[in-house]
């Protein structure tokens, strides 16, 4: 699994500018802040969230670098003014949200005019249903990804959302 989510974290990086244009870049469902650190080491101003203040106290005690910012809240708590970052990402993190729709709509007006959100190593299911039986057994979503997101979205967010949505 960490050899997957290393892969994702190398092509994500690629899709960022090239050095010397830093973004600056908010994760939600960041948990130990790995991924954060890596792209605040790529030299990106990056704020991580995360619910669990145990794995945000050790991102903070391990990485403690000067470009990352390791908050203890939820994207529904957190109080970021608009148009705030260049980049959001999602890393293994998305189904862990009952409402990926208000999720989105919550999360949209965060970023600027050109900024995107990218959705990292997260399985989509269907319906709760779905997602609750997956819990039990391994679902294969490999394919159906960015027409489960289109779903999720609200009509009138989801043009202008998914041109701004990268999945990997």
């Amino acid at each position: 699994e960490w050899r997957i989510r290393e892969r994702s974290m190398h092509r994500l990086l690629r899709t960022f500018p090239a050095q010397g244009s830093p973004l600056t870049i908010l994760e939600v469902g960041a948990g130990n802040g790995w991924l954060s650190a890596a792209m605040a080491r790529a030299g990106h101003s990056v704020t991580a969230i995360d619910t669990h203040a145990e794995e945000v106290e050790q991102a903070r005690r391990v990485f403690g670098c000067p470009a990352l910012e390791m908050l203890c809240t939820d994207p529904f708590s957190a109080a970021f003014p608009v148009r705030s970052f260049d980049r959001i990402v999602l890393a293994a993190s998305l189904q862990y949200f009952p409402d990926p729709r208000a999720l989105f709509d919550r999360l949209v007006p965060w970023l600027r005019a050109d900024g995107r959100i990218h959705v990292l190593d997260t399985v989509l299911y269907p319906d709760n249903e779905a997602a609750i039986q997956a819990q039990t057994q391994t679902v294969a979503a490999q394919g159906t990804q960015t027409a489960l997101a289109n779903q999720m979205l609200t009509a009138g967010a989801q043009e202008e959302t998914a041109k701004q949505m990268q999945f990997f």
